[in-house]
Order: C-alpha cells, then sequence, then structure tokens
C-alpha cells in the first residue's frame, strides 16, 4: 500500500502519546514556587473531599494541611502521569507495530523511563526545581503500574474473545 507509512502514523494513542508529554513538560516547565501552588491546590482539593469540615477551619489551618501532604500529592503525580504516558506508548505501538506483548511492555517502559529521565534534565533549568534520581524511579514505578494495568486488561479482553 502507497501510504503504509502514514497509517502508522494516523494511529490516535501516538498522538495522544505525544500530546500527554507535553503536558508532562510545560509542568516541569513551571518554576518551583508556581510548582508549589499547584501542589497545594491539588492538595486543598483532596482535603476538601476526604476531610469532613476541612472548609471551616481557618485559612492557615487549612495551608498547613494542605503542606503537610504536598510531599505525597507531587510524588503522586509523578507516578500517575508516568503511568498514563507508559499506557498511551503501550496502546500506541499495539497499533501501529506487530510485535509481542513483552517486546510491547519493554520498549514502553524503556521509552517512558527515557522520558522521565529527560524531564528531570529539563527540570535543572527550571528556576527552583532541581533533577533527582528519586522522581525517576517514581516515573519508573508509575510507568510499570500503568503497563501492567495495560496487561491485566488486554489478558482480559484476551479471555473474554
Amino acid at each position: 500500500m502507497k501510504y503504509k507509512h502514514f497509517r502508522k502514523w494516523s494511529n490516535p494513542f501516538i498522538w495522544a502519546a505525544l500530546l500527554w508529554m507535553t503536558v508532562i513538560f510545560l509542568f516541569s516547565a513551571r518554576p518551583g514556587p508556581e510548582s508549589s501552588m499547584d501542589s497545594a491546590w491539588v492538595g486543598m482539593l483532596i482535603l476538601r473531599l476526604v476531610r469532613p469540615g476541612f472548609s471551616a477551619l481557618p485559612k492557615a489551618e487549612q495551608l498547613r494541611m494542605a503542606d503537610s501532604i504536598s510531599f505525597i500529592v507531587r510524588k503522586c503525580a509523578h507516578a500517575t502521569e508516568y503511568a498514563i504516558l507508559s499506557g498511551l506508548i503501550w496502546n500506541a505501538l499495539k497499533g501501529s507495530f506487530p510485535i509481542s506483548i513483552k517486546r510491547r511492555a519493554f520498549l514502553a517502559w524503556g521509552f517512558t523511563v527515557l522520558y522521565a529521565i529527560s524531564d528531570e534534565i529539563h527540570q535543572m533549568f527550571v528556576p527552583g526545581r532541581s533533577c533527582e534520581l528519586r522522581d525517576v524511579l517514581i516515573d519508573a514505578a508509575g510507568a510499570l503500574a500503568g503497563l501492567l494495568i495495560c496487561i491485566f486488561l488486554h489478558s482480559r479482553k484476551s479471555e473474554s474473545s
């Protein structure tokens, strides 16, 4: 077929993965104070949902509580964004290249981890941000979790077919 290579690029998961990588890059480009404010906002949202009476507390107490969970919020965000990326890459490979499940998982995980490394290096050049090996490890674990979910869903789909 004349447009065989175009069909591979028409896979929506490829475009979704590229878009998601752009979102990750843009979040990483935010200076440290802005990123901290994002985390505090998410922390406040979570606390409003899970802690009864949170909204009635004084603002200073709300901020103190949100700050106390900001580390967990940030690390969960790392894991989640890379779980999503690995799932998108898994599906992009699934729809574009006829390869085994193991190879697809390895390639998706490897590419996601390489992107996580490049993202941490990028953060070295952003004011108030740093390059952390711990974050790469969290990202890699998140990517693995995303792939395990994809493999589980794939196996369930195969069983029902």
